[in-house]
């Protein structure tokens, strides 16, 4: 085990040992898989760098959490959050956020203040939309938020120009936002199991994408632009409305891309 590390995991504890607040040098929380409802307010003058308390039955945070300055990696999946308490918005040096297999039906807008954050993880919640707030994310690289009922996405997700990975699978989008020219670094986008029926033109200046996976859709065509694509590696189109292979395909695979229609 790391040094500076308590591990309290896998223990069915409903309260945190009274002492815990007495290892002042604690920089490795585990206290996951236990039927903690509450956090402790000492918790919050540890110097932490990484908490797990995932696999709880937390749904809310102690305002004194914000003052986790040095906090950079936060687990709070399997727990019963409805929203994301607004003290985790101010955790300056946040990188890492997964908030997955809970009962989230939205994010608040100052999401966005987490100038740190590198990788935000919502899959399986109930969220119908993201706030604008998150195209301030600007060192975002990761964001998944499959297994949502996401309708659309916010147009200032498309200036994310440190995002390489987004998963956006098995929501309800109709579209995409019209301008996606700012994802310079992304390189996968995977939007399998929703009802796009068109794609941007933006989409097709997106040089370094590698991955792009768009089966069980709407699309009924796509044209030659895809070969605008330079590193494609792998497109998906199974599952959609298309009329037939595409021209373009054979000139695609012939650079080295796998196509599955």
């Amino acid at each position: 085990m790391p040094p500076n590390t308590l591990d309290y995991s896998g223990q069915g504890l409903s309260a945190l040992p009274a002492d815990l607040c007495a290892h002042a040098d604690t920089r490795r929380l585990l206290i996951y898989s236990n039927a903690l409802t509450s956090l402790p307010d000492c918790v919050s003058g540890l110097p932490l760098v990484m908490l797990d308390a995932a696999m709880n039955q937390l749904a809310t945070l102690p305002a004194s959490f914000a003052g986790l300055a040095a906090l950079e990696f936060l687990y709070l999946h399997t727990n019963q959050f409805t929203h994301v308490p607004e003290v985790i918005t101010r955790l300056p040096r946040l990188r890492y956020l997964n908030m997955t297999d809970n009962a989230l039906t939205a994010l608040p807008d100052a999401i966005g203040d987490l100038s740190a954050l590198h990788e935000l993880r919502l899959y399986r919640n109930q969220l119908a939309h993201l706030p604008e707030g998150i195209g301030r994310l600007g060192a975002l690289r990761e964001l998944h938020v499959y297994e949502n009922h996401l309708t659309a996405l916010p147009g200032t997700l498309g200036g994310l120009s440190s995002l390489r990975v987004l998963n956006g699978n098995d929501n309800q989008l109709a579209a995409l936002p019209d301008d996606l020219s700012g994802l310079t670094s992304l390189w996968s986008l995977e939007l399998r199991k929703n009802r796009i029926t068109t794609l941007p033109d933006s989409l097709f200046t997106l040089k370094g994408l590698r991955v792009l996976d768009l089966r069980s859709n709407h699309l009924t065509q796509i044209g030659p632009e895809i070969l605008k694509l330079d590193s494609l590696q792998k497109l998906d189109l199974r599952w959609n409305l298309l009329d037939g292979p595409p021209d373009w395909v054979d000139a695609l695979e012939r650079r080295g891309c796998s196509v599955y229609l």
